[in-house]
């Protein structure tokens, strides 16, 4: 079964005057609030114009659907999405998209034995290799995450744009995300915090 997420205290307004169609969502999900301000203005030579502006405050990580009976706990998460494109296909809309991408994630923790079922094994077991005893350990301390995603034309480049801390290391990403043909290019560097090993 596919997990499914709840919204609560729900309010959606959708408005539709001279082609151009206005929907505005608001509610509280995962514990925290939720806005969504989205514009499709019909241009020349059947193109649309989309605007965007989501924000999320204080998602709570450990509150989203999961389908693992371990997961996080805490991750207060603050999410802003903003920008345009347009074109007369959705991908054409996503090809030209300019704007910008930022979420931040707080204190959280996370059993280590679910770590490999989101694809991170690698990068714990570097840090298991830096320091024996971590792999001892039931859970591992995600400190804080950022992930700051400028798009220019459907294209992210990515120089340490993501960044995550935990208590035993750091750990940066970058690389190139093309929304044009769905290509995701990124590769993720760990650094040992000092004292760690």
């Amino acid at each position: 079964v596919t997990p499914s997420i709840e919204l609560t205290e729900n309010e959606l307004t959708i408005n539709l005057n001279n082609g151009n169609l206005e929907l505005v969502n608001r509610a509280v999900v995962a514990g925290g609030n939720f806005a969504a301000e989205m514009t499709l203005d019909a241009l020349n030579n059947n193109q649309a114009k989309l605007t965007t502006h989501i924000t999320g405050d204080d998602i709570m990580l450990e509150h989203l659907p999961h389908e693992q009976d371990l997961w996080f706990t805490g991750g207060a998460t603050n999410i802003s999405i903003n920008g345009t494109g347009s074109g007369s296909t959705v991908a054409e809309i996503m090809g030209s998209f300019n704007g910008d991408i930022l979420v931040n994630i707080g204190e959280a923790t996370m059993p280590n034995s679910s770590i490999d079922m989101f694809g991170a094994d690698i990068i714990f077991s570097t840090i298991n290799k830096l320091n024996p005893l971590s792999s001892q350990e039931d859970i591992s301390l995600l400190e804080c995450a950022v992930v700051n995603l400028p798009v220019n034309d459907g294209m992210i480049n990515l120089d340490r744009q993501i960044a995550i801390q935990t208590s035993k290391m750091y750990m940066v990403g970058s690389g190139e995300i093309n929304l044009k043909n769905e290509e995701i290019n990124i590769g993720v560097r760990p650094y040992a915090k000092e004292g760690v090993g």
